[in-house]
């Protein structure tokens, strides 16, 4: 292996492990793995570039291609455990949860100290009602990686369920206080205020989440539900047209409500927090 090519798996490697933990748009997530792919292309390190196309086919939702591409790199390099964690996410795409939990154990035991299959690992426990399995899984994830902010995201999604309200609170926190630019932890702090009439408390909460990010339906939902609550009629009725405005561009089905349609507050508090 020549000193060029090992720099530049060295490289592409640090940063899937710490870039890219920090990029949250669908399409800057993409964009990540195109250009990957293109530096591994440039050295000559197919397993990179298999790897980097199957994240990007998998993002797309082209499941077919991103399992193909999955096994090539899991054949190209049976010991490394990215690919494992890349299989996993494309089963948990197709809801086959049984494999995707499968293959994010076999990443664990290739890299115990691999934080992203034990997050992804903790989100189909979650699908399957397993809270307290998901918690110890976030857990685990957290003393690995305690400066990022997914895994305290996900561990207050599931201590709401459990309607463990004041630790969710302080789970989204913790989670703003790591990346206090990221939308999608405010949104949630809103949902946990608003579920307990904290109303001015969660206006706060979903206008720093839409000042973060103004295409981002959900918190603009939420805001509309609250200034309801508040009976400040007109002011909700804008937030919540302008919700159904996103979301319809989006492709989200909207649900009928009192003879409109209005937008309901997420069934799912971290659907907007990609698996890694």
């Amino acid at each position: 292996m020549t000193g060029d090519r090992s720099k530049a798996i060295e490289t592409m490697r640090k940063r899937y492990l710490v870039e890219y933990r920090r990029i949250y748009r669908k399409n800057d997530r993409i964009a990540f793995f195109e250009e990957i792919s293109e530096t591994a292309a440039a050295a000559d390190v197919l397993f990179w570039e298999t790897f980097a196309d199957a994240m990007s086919a998998w993002l797309r939702k082209d499941l077919g291609t991103a399992l193909a591409l999955a096994e090539k790199a899991m054949a190209l390099d049976p010991e490394c455990a990215y690919s494992w964690n890349g299989k996993g996410n494309v089963l948990q795409s197709q809801k086959r949860y049984a494999e995707a939990l499968a293959a994010y154990d076999k990443a664990i035991a290739l890299d115990p100290g691999y934080a992203h299959p034990w997050i992804n690992k903790g989100n189909v426990l979650k699908r399957q009602k397993r809270y307290a399995d998901a918690l110890a899984a976030y857990d685990r994830a957290i003393a690995l990686g305690p400066e990022y902010a997914r895994p305290w995201i996900n561990k207050g999604t599931v201590l709401l369920k459990q309607k463990r309200y004041e630790e969710s609170l302080a789970a989204y926190e913790k989670a703003i206080e790591l990346d206090p630019e990221y939308s999608h932890p405010w949104n949630c702090k809103g949902n946990v205020l608003h579920s307990q009439k904290r109303y001015a408390e969660a206006l706060v909460a979903y206008e720093q989440a839409i000042e973060r990010e103004p295409d981002y339906a959900d918190p603009w939902s939420g805001k509309g539900h609250v200034l309801q609550s508040q009976e400040r009629h007109e002011e909700a009725s804008m937030a919540l047209e302008k919700a159904i405005a996103l979301k319809r561009n989006q492709g989200i089905t909207l649900i009928e409500k009192d003879s409109r349609r209005l937008p309901a507050l997420p069934s799912n508090p971290d659907s907007h927090v990609p698996k890694l």
